[in-house]
């Protein structure tokens, strides 16, 4: 049996997640990018298995920071 990566799965589906929302659903890469900059410079920042996690909202950070209707639980963005 093939060991797997929690992390590598975790990529996986995040890519497929948000390769199939409709158009609107996510933001571009580059507000995306400026997110994800803020969040790893939180000390709410945590990693679980490979993955980076908000400590707050335990949300997946690189998922919700892509996502339009998202906001951060501490008002960071």
């Amino acid at each position: 049996m093939e060991n797997i990566n929690p992390s590598e799965a975790t990529e996986y589906e995040i890519a497929r997640y948000l390769g199939e929302a409709p158009a609107g659903f996510t933001v571009s890469d580059q507000i995306a990018a400026q997110r994800i900059s803020i969040c790893n410079q939180c000390p709410e920042k945590v990693e679980t298995l490979g993955v980076d996690k908000c400590n707050v909202c335990n949300c997946i950070i690189k998922l919700k920071t892509k996502l339009t209707y998202t906001k951060c639980p501490i008002d960071k963005w």
